[in-house]
């Protein structure tokens, strides 16, 4: 067949349209294996690189965390106020110490418990940062304090006047010192924050108008020259009456923050959290006693007044606790010895560091009765008779009555029955309430009696000096007064109690351990020590128990909730949660003392040491005082007449601790 055009045109475009044709699916199949492959290779190269640069961060992350509590923990031993690690013997008289006592102010203390468990220890202290033989980080300690005394301005009438709702008159005579916060206005000076010299104070109808001295500068010219009142305030602020309050500590009013150089300082590991609390041990910028009152000169304690006292009427009324606004060593035995209205007590520098058994010019004796109204009753006992001790026109304190017996009276005649009887006093006084509410105790002065100058004004002063009240009245050294002990027995309230044995780890032992409550546990508004101490032994339900005391008290089980670990009676609340926790995914908090017998650091009561060194399980309580270990605690305190380990020779912490950390 002849060839044309036309068929040759279309056989050639039949040609390039062949050569132009795309991939195949076997060869698409092929390409996109071979992409998703390299996708897959890069994809796991780039995750072992980010994975490791995790990793680093993390270790990185952790060796900080590491470096940090070994740092914060090395700080607090350096700077442990019991310098010298050496036990007090059984009822020992510190006064014979001499000088050395100083190197053995306040307590230092492990509580093993089970030796065998490496997350039960807890570690507690006194430090100060004024001891720098080891560490010269001199930062104060630094914690809460809420205002006492604190009361809201209602209007600035003049440039010498201001208002307050309520009677304040009592509180502020004039000459008295206050101070203003939290102001703001316009005008050259914006503000009336500062220092003032009352007046006077007046209250005619239920609003203090409050005056002060325009002429009085509050600190010495030129640097402060007097001032007056500015009226143009957009906001009022509050007026401090008392520099006796806590919140002073750090010199300045309205930042609820407070300083001190002393501290109590508890580590402690729960549910994989290791805990620091540090409670902090007051010393006054004002230079006064550490229980706050309203001025120097008016005595009237703050807490125990108005709304003050930590101790609402019922417990659904209460907004608040003491350590949710409270970060100090405070404790309250409301033993009687001082009236119930003022039981909680701040631990401070000046006497609560000190473990010297000083001699008392007192004797102090619970009233018994009050037969008429110008006698008292008191009992004697099995060795002492009181009366040959009473002396007529020496003087006695009756201290925390209630019903207006307290104050100060002097001794017309007393009869005694001996010992085993009782012994009445009779005064000179006939203004006794035959029968007060609480009967309180009656303080048998020296022989000098009124010829020490005591007065009604002088004596409170005097009694509340700790070194003057039982022997070494509020020393931390007594465990009883430290945080997170039982205050009547002085074992540490941490939930593990040994059985009907009395022997720490046996199967009739209550198992649940918490250590000691942390600070959220603390804040809850049925944690109500050291407030006030409920009368509520058993557990009746609506009624607040006393936390430091009760047997009941159970842990959250760690199911993933976030109270897991929690003490359970205590676990609802939120306020403050977590400001004490010093590092989290911790395994063990193990704390080793070293055995110089053994020649290594072991387990206080660990009874796979060898028996003759300081810390077997089978070594006595004291130095001679047989006994056996009760819950572990081979060295529940050091304090004066009470019970440690027996040896000699200073115990050595291990102050590079072991930090393991959850993966």
């Amino acid at each position: 067949m002849p060839i044309t055009s036309s068929s040759f045109r279309t056989r050639g475009r039949t040609d390039f349209r062949s050569r132009v044709a795309g991939f195949t699916l076997v060869e698409m199949l092929v390409a996109v294996a071979l992409v998703l492959l390299m996708m897959s290779i890069f994809a796991q190269i780039f995750q072992m690189a980010t994975g490791s640069l995790s990793q680093q961060r993390g270790i990185a992350e952790n060796d900080q965390r590491g470096r940090f509590l070994t740092t914060t923990l090395r700080a607090d031993l350096d700077q442990r106020t019991f310098r010298d690690v050496l036990p007090f013997r059984a009822n020992e008289d510190t006064q014979q110490l001499g000088d050395s006592l100083s190197r053995r102010r306040g307590y230092f203390s492990i509580d093993e418990n089970d030796p065998s468990d490496d997350t039960d220890d807890v570690l507690s202290l006194t430090a100060s940062v004024n001891i720098k033989s080891q560490n010269a980080e001199g930062s104060p300690f630094t914690g809460r304090a809420k205002s006492l005394s604190g009361v809201p301005i209602t209007g600035v009438t003049s440039s010498s006047q201001f208002t307050v709702g309520g009677n304040y008159t009592a509180r502020i005579p004039a000459g008295s010192r206050i101070w203003i916060a939290g102001s703001s206005g316009t005008g050259v000076v914006k503000n009336n924050d500062g220092l003032y010299f009352v007046s006077s104070a007046q209250c005619p109808s239920g609003t203090t108008t409050i005056t002060i001295d325009v002429n009085m500068p509050p600190r010495p010219p030129p640097l402060f020259p007097p001032r007056s009142l500015n009226t143009s305030l957009t906001q009022q602020g509050t007026v401090y009456l008392s520099e006796s309050e806590p919140e002073f500590d750090d010199g300045v009013f309205g930042n609820d923050t407070a300083v001190s150089s002393a501290a109590e300082v508890c580590y402690f590991l729960r549910n994989n959290v290791l805990y620091r609390r540090v409670l902090l041990i007051r010393e006054p910028a004002s230079g006064v006693d550490a229980q706050p009152t309203w001025t120097d000169t008016d005595r009237t304690p703050i807490l125990g007044s108005s709304n003050k006292d930590y101790q609402p009427s019922s417990p659904s009324t209460a907004t608040t606790t003491f350590w949710r606004d409270f970060d100090y060593s405070a404790f309250n035995l409301d033993n009687g010895v001082f009236n119930s209205d003022n039981g909680v007590r701040f631990h401070n520098v000046a006497e609560s560091l000190s473990n010297s058994a000083i001699v008392t010019p007192f004797k102090k004796v619970a009233i018994s009765a009050v037969p008429s109204n110008s006698s008292i009753r008191i009992l004697n006992t099995a060795t002492l008779d009181y009366g040959p001790l009473i002396i007529n026109g020496s003087g006695i304190w009756i201290a925390a009555g209630v019903g207006g017996n307290t104050g100060l009276y002097t001794i017309q005649s007393s009869t005694s029955s001996g010992k085993n009887g009782n012994t009445t006093i009779n005064l000179t006084s006939n203004t006794l309430n035959t029968s007060p509410p609480r009967l309180g105790e009656v303080y048998l002065l020296d022989r000098a009696g009124l010829s020490l100058g005591l007065t009604p004004a002088t004596v409170p002063l005097i009694l509340d000096r700790s070194d003057l009240l039982e022997g070494a009245g509020f020393s931390l050294g007594l465990p009883r007064l430290r945080f997170g002990h039982n205050p009547t027995t002085g074992l540490p309230q941490d939930g593990a109690t040994a059985g009907a044995d009395g022997i720490w780890g046996n199967a009739d032992d209550t198992p649940v351990t918490f250590r000691r409550f942390n600070l959220q546990e603390c804040s809850h508004l049925d944690f109500v020590y050291p407030g006030y101490i409920p009368d509520n032994p058993m557990n009746i339900p609506g009624n607040p128990i006393n936390a430091m005391t009760r047997t009941d008290l159970t842990l959250v089980p760690n199911n993933g909730r976030a109270s897991a670990g929690l003490v359970t009676q205590y676990s609802t609340g939120i306020s403050r949660r977590g400001e004490d926790i010093l590092m989290s995914n911790v395994l063990s908090f193990d704390v080793k003392v070293w055995d110089p017998v053994n020649s290594q650091f072991v387990d206080v009561g660990d009874s796979t040491i060898a028996a003759g060194g300081p810390f077997s399980s089978t070594a006595p309580d004291g130095y001679g005082v047989a006994g056996t270990l009760v819950g572990g605690r081979l060295n529940r305190t050091y304090g004066p007449g009470h019970y440690y380990r027996p040896f000699k020779s200073r115990l050595t912490i291990a102050t590079s601790p072991v930090i393991r950390f959850v993966r």
